[in-house]
């Protein structure tokens, strides 16, 4: 036997000497249950995962959230002391060089693979068990565990913990476990067990998934997007996405490597996207399937909860600015499986057709679809104009319909614009959307008002908002049904990105008629109902598209 095999021996069986002899001295209680249940799906705190993240920040690992929670600096001031702890040492020795884990989620499935009380599972086959420095590792994770006390704080924090499911559940809405069922045509949900688990110091979000006895454990990791009064708050459309995207792993992933011998026939279309998906840890060509099949399937049941449009701006437009370029075409085959669940009961029925999208896509489509991805990736600027930024702009053009279907209201506003174009404008010129569109309208900072029907400009420059103003409902972030409603952006010019527009739509010019009275300024955007405001808010640009939050 060669000494590193001794070395990878002994190990363990020292580590198990200093654990007994810890757990001889100990006095811990019994860990409390965090959890609640909503539509068939568990969203609860897991202590196993909670114990792991104090120990990563403990260690100084950098895959720390930047959310502000006093949580995490209670952390920091009760566990700081042990940074020369024999986990943390461990850790330090073997993780840079790659020994413990290989990817971001793998520490996820390994503390899933443990019980609360840090055994490994009987209910499962345990690939880590085997393996003497995982065996190690968790070992010193109990030891930390006991003899810092890890359950008192864990228990300590209970109302923390309740209040933030609490939070959480407050806004969750709808059957998504039963609506990604249907999709997939799964009908055995009995063994699927549906989880969520808060991560509040996690970096990114996971989905793991366990084969036990008794079923299948699907699981969503989820970090908090930012926090209010010290508790984490959650993004409701990233939080849908995921349930939908880590959940949909579970059958997505198996209908692509049962078609690969297919998929494997237009393996050139990996060329084109290598590089992007290389820079988000997607290297093989299987597991970028498994991932456009999710995202696309995410994609339409956002639009079978929420519309159209909602999908598209929420998601469809962040992926394909993320360079998922193949989306479309997948789209597609996605909207005639909705149409055609006679014919194809389950998704794996259909799966031929959607290997076909795949493999009818040309190098023509190709560029086509590199330039659809350009063309969403518009405005390339760095910063947005507020609302309030045209006011002491000289050069400005103000534009109004030239016709709109409400006659009487039509009047009001144009009355109402040119008395507040010659309070606050007094030099700037006055035209309708038909003269418009026959200038140059770079040399103008525009100030475009009216209803998408009357003002055929603004019909153009606004579909290059993040934003859908129809008449029966708005997106805006999320969606806003009926009507009444009042739309007002900042933007760049889009004939000259140095100069500023600003836009105040409505579904009717009656609604336009108070806008002045609407308070506004200090956002890229504002939504109001009557002059009572909804929304305010400022854009983020994600994979270089602007999108509203």
């Amino acid at each position: 036997m060669n000494k590193q095999l001794l070395r990878q021996c002994w190990l363990p069986a020292f580590l198990l000497i200093l654990f007994f002899s810890s757990e001889s001295k100990s006095n811990t209680p019994g860990l409390k249950v965090f959890c609640k249940e909503k539509n068939g799906i568990n969203y609860s705190i897991d202590p196993r995962i909670e114990l792991w993240n104090v120990i990563m920040l403990v260690a100084g690992n950098p895959e720390i959230n930047h959310v502000d929670l006093n949580y995490k600096l209670e952390i920091v001031n009760r566990f700081g002391k042990y940074n020369h702890h024999p986990v943390i040492q461990f850790i330090r020795k073997y993780g840079p060089q790659g020994k413990l884990f290989t990817s971001i989620d793998a520490p996820v499935w390994y503390m899933l693979s443990v019980t609360p009380d840090l055994n490994w599972r009987r209910d499962m086959s345990n690939p880590y068990e085997k393996e003497p420095l995982m065996d190690s590792l968790r070992l010193l994770v109990r030891k930390f565990s006991l003899e810092t006390g890890f359950s008192h704080f864990f228990n300590e924090n209970a109302d923390f913990y309740d209040r933030s499911l609490s939070d959480l559940l407050f806004n969750r809405e709808g059957d998504e476990k039963q609506r990604l069922l249907r999709y997939y045509g799964e009908k055995n949900s009995k063994t699927l067990k549906f989880n969520v688990i808060l991560n509040f110091l996690g970096f990114g979000n996971f989905g793991p998934r366990l084969e036990t006895a008794e079923g299948r454990e699907l699981y969503a990791i989820i970090a908090p997007t930012g926090s209010y009064a010290n508790l984490p708050t959650f993004s409701l459309a990233e939080l849908d996405g995921l349930i939908w995207h880590e959940f949909g792993h579970a059958f997505a992933n198996q209908l692509i490597e049962e078609n690969m011998t297919a998929f494997n026939r237009c393996i050139q279309l990996w060329n084109p996207v290598r590089s992007q998906m290389a820079s988000q840890a997607y290297h093989e060509w299987k597991v970028i399937l498994w991932e456009y099949l999710v995202n696309a399937v995410m994609c339409r049941l956002a639009a079978e909860r929420s519309g159209e449009n909602y999908a598209e701006l929420t998601y469809e437009r962040n992926l394909l600015g993320n360079d998922w370029i193949y989306l479309p075409p997948l789209l597609s085959a996605l909207r005639e499986y909705e149409s055609k669940r006679m014919e194809y009961p389950t998704l794996r029925s259909f799966m031929p057709v959607i290997v076909r999208s795949f493999q009818q896509i040309t190098p023509e489509q190709i560029a086509f679809l590199q330039q659809k991805r350009d063309n969403m990736r518009r405005p390339d600027v760095a910063n947005l104009p507020s609302l309030g930024d045209i006011y002491g702009k000289k050069n400005v053009l103000f534009i109004v319909s030239s016709k709109e279907e409400n006659a009487p209201a039509h009047s009001s506003l144009i009355q109402k614009v040119k008395e507040h174009q010659k309070h606050f404008f007094p030099s700037a010129a006055f035209v309708t959307d038909t003269v418009a569109t026959g200038m140059d309208l770079s040399r103008y900072h525009l100030f475009v008002i009216g209803t998408l029907q009357g003002n055929r400009l603004l019909q153009q420059v606004i579909t290059q908002l993040p934003v859908v103003v129809k008449q029966t409902e708005l997106v805006v972030g999320k969606k806003y049904s009926g009507d009444g409603y009042v739309f007002m952006s900042g933007w760049i010019n889009p004939f000259n990105t140095q100069n500023t527009m600003v836009i105040y739509a409505a579904q009717d010019p009656e609604y336009l008629i108070n806008f002045a009275q609407i308070p506004r300024g200090g956002t890229h955007f504002h939504l109001a109902k009557g002059v009572i405001t909804l929304k305010a808010g400022n854009y983020i640009r994600r994979n270089s598209v602007w999108m509203c939050p």
